[in-house]
């Protein structure tokens, strides 16, 4: 016990093993009611607060130069794992379970004298491994919630919806509609030469289905900023 708690608490391992007890800890505060289940999806306020912090002119910049904002990379990687479909505090819960189990067995096979430098290496390969393990586990909770909507793209065309990130015809974003009172989130893009920034309504007008992509334009009355030719 006391060699496996050794293991558990070495200095280089408490990079996860932190994250994986205040997790812990924040599972115990919803079980006793400390913490409302609204908490369990920040994910697009996350998206959407950095998108409205880097400004729409910063993103055209950026586009100019081939580039992406941050919030269009950390959209790309929820959206990899799962995360526009579960609640992120499950996902994240995942990924830094399985991550943590990977470096306690990577630290105790390859890395029993706790060698920092080898240490690096494992949490390296943890955390690409997690990602990967993280969409597989999701993937079932992803799919039912998709089926849970009973939602066709027949339903969708047509509907008012409110961007939560900045959107263009390259760069995926989020935008949101109601239904039944609950809002339903969207990948979503626009056509060539626009770019609708956070919080802006829009139309849907088409979806791509092999890639789940909704193709939005803006209302006459929003503001749009077409880019440079």
């Amino acid at each position: 016990m006391a060699e496996l708690l050794n293991v558990v608490f070495a200095p280089i391992n408490l990079i996860v093993t932190v994250p994986l007890l205040l997790v812990v800890a924040y599972w115990l505060f919803v079980i006793l009611g400390f913490v409302g289940g609204d908490s369990l999806d920040m994910e697009a306020e996350i998206d959407a607060d950095l998108d409205l912090d880097a400004g729409v002119d910063g993103d055209a910049d950026l586009d100019a130069e081939g580039g992406s904002g941050g919030g269009g990379i950390l959209s790309g990687f929820l959206s990899f794992i799962n995360a526009h479909q579960v609640p992120l505090m499950i996902v994240i819960g995942i990924l830094i379970l399985v991550m943590w189990t990977i470096t306690m067995i990577g630290t105790i096979v390859l890395n029993p004298n706790h060698d920092p430098g080898i240490g690096l290496v494992i949490l390296f390969v943890a955390y690409i491994l997690a990602i990967f393990a993280t969409k597989a586990i999701t993937a079932p909770l992803a799919k039912a919630a998709r089926e849970s909507n009973e939602i066709t793209i027949r339903d969708l065309t047509g509907r008012i919806c409110t961007t939560l990130t900045a959107v263009d015809a390259i760069r995926i974003g989020q935008a949101e509609i109601e239904i039944t009172g609950a809002p339903l989130r969207l990948n979503v893009r626009t056509r060539e030469g626009i770019t609708l920034a956070a919080r802006q309504q829009a139309v849907i007008v088409n979806e791509d289905e092999s890639r789940g992509i909704y193709q939005i334009e803006p209302l006459p009355s929003s503001e749009l900023i077409a880019k440079e030719p």
